[in-house]
């Protein structure tokens, strides 16, 4: 109970800070440069110049295909994601008590939901972009280099991302990367995360099954860092309490249809109708296609699933396959929703939000709207969408910018003399 007054004492105290600051969000200045593709793709954006400080951000904005390429899809929750980092920024930016004289500039991109991916745009944040600050400063601007990384979002991306930021001893926080794997700090002493593992997961879900007395399951899992290691850890807790495995199957990122129709086939022969599914977005939209073409030709059998944080605020699959998950359970960490952050991004509008250039395409996204020709108002919020919804991860987004300030600032109080200038 003290622990709890306690936590709950010092958000108070936060939220109270964050009130009285007058901060100035700068949602409607153009970013320093848009970071394009050769495809004309946006990889990012960013603000360096003249900045003191620069954080990096890995974000899922869009979904690749094959596991390597970029897709035209966008990741549902990301919009959020990139404007709760810009949001942390500005607010420590207006902070005089939080690294006082100190300007904090980003460098966001997008990792597509794949690791070759975020492996690119890893090293163009660490050495290419290093190297043109250096070449910055001989021509005498004042681009700064990349100082840590925020992000990346899925266990599988970080993972590989991790082992790339040790060598340059960079430091790197995610705030929704929970596998297993990470917690082990001779590989990974550089990064750090604002989430639970995945241990502490699989324990949820075999507390849930115990009090339902659900004594015989099914687990389905993602074939990669994220979803082997996870439901590993739900199968050995399984046994030790006494709950039997019936179908245990992967999914992989090349999937074929006729391979998610011979697993579609599994499910509806197996005998359990509880289903631990710990798998990636991608691969739970994948399957449930295949399962409710199913239903539609009449096979109506209904199953009970326990989903993994990675899909279990997913609107999509809430709406598309709604008859498919009625009923379900799923598993998310405990977090504070910040409803100065909603008010925040209640104002955003695709016409006042000039600082990201991946907006847009969101707005369209919760309208099912092309702008500037079908959009019914453009003058309405994302907020206002009936598909729009609060991501329980969001708030860790902006806990992992400020982890990164406060430790700086300790790092400067400790060092350095003070006043800064």
């Amino acid at each position: 109970l003290k622990q709890k007054m306690l936590r709950f004492v010092f958000l108070l105290q936060f939220l109270l800070s964050i009130g009285a600051l007058a901060v100035t969000f700068n949602y409607n200045v153009e970013p320093e440069e848009v970071v394009y593709a050769d495809n004309n793709r946006i990889r990012g954006f960013k603000d360096r110049v003249e900045k003191d400080i620069v954080l990096g951000a890995l974000i899922s904005v869009h979904v690749s295909e094959e596991g390597a390429r970029c897709g035209e899809k966008i990741f549902t929750f990301a919009t959020e994601f990139v404007e709760a980092f810009l949001y942390a920024v500005d607010l420590i930016n207006s902070d005089s008590s939080l690294l006082p004289n100190i300007k904090l500039g980003y460098d966001i991109r997008d990792t597509c939901l794949a690791e070759s991916v975020a492996l690119d745009e890893s090293v163009d944040l660490i050495i290419l972009s290093n190297e043109e600050s250096c070449s910055d400063q001989q021509n005498g601007s004042s681009s700064v280099p990349v100082s840590a990384v925020i992000g990346a979002a899925a266990s599988f991306v970080s993972v590989p991302v991790a082992s790339f930021l040790r060598l340059f001893k960079t430091p790197q926080i995610s705030y929704s990367s929970t596998s297993v794997l990470l917690s082990n700090r001779d590989r990974y002493g550089y990064f750090f995360r604002t989430v639970p593992s995945d241990d502490q997961q699989a324990q949820a879900m075999i507390d849930l099954a115990l009090y339902f007395n659900w004594r015989y399951v099914s687990t389905i899992h993602s074939n990669d860092l994220y979803g082997e290691p996870g439901i590993e850890k739900f199968k050995q807790l399984a046994e030790m309490n006494g709950i039997c495995i019936d179908l245990d199957e992967g999914i992989d990122d090349v999937f074929s249809p006729s391979q998610y129709e011979t697993l579609t086939n599994k499910i509806f022969n197996s005998t359990a109708n509880v289903i631990v599914m710990f798998a990636s977005h991608h691969h739970v939209l994948g399957l449930f296609e295949h399962i409710l073409d199913r239903q539609t030709r009449g096979e109506k059998r209904k199953f009970l699933w326990i989903a993994s944080d990675a899909w279990i605020e997913s609107t999509e699959v809430a709406t598309k396959y709604s008859d498919i998950v009625a009923g379900m359970w799923g598993v998310v960490p405990l977090t504070n929703l910040q409803p100065q952050f909603f008010d925040y991004f209640s104002q955003l509008t695709p016409s006042n939000n000039k600082r990201n250039p991946w907006f847009k395409q969101y707005y369209e996204y919760y309208y099912n709207c092309t702008y500037d020709d079908s959009c019914p108002d453009q003058g309405m919020h994302i907020t206002e969408s009936p598909l729009f919804s609060n991501n329980s991860y969001t708030p860790l987004v902006i806990d992992a910018v400020y982890s990164f300030a406060h430790a700086l600032d300790n790092f400067l109080e400790e060092n350095c003399d003070k006043p800064l200038v």
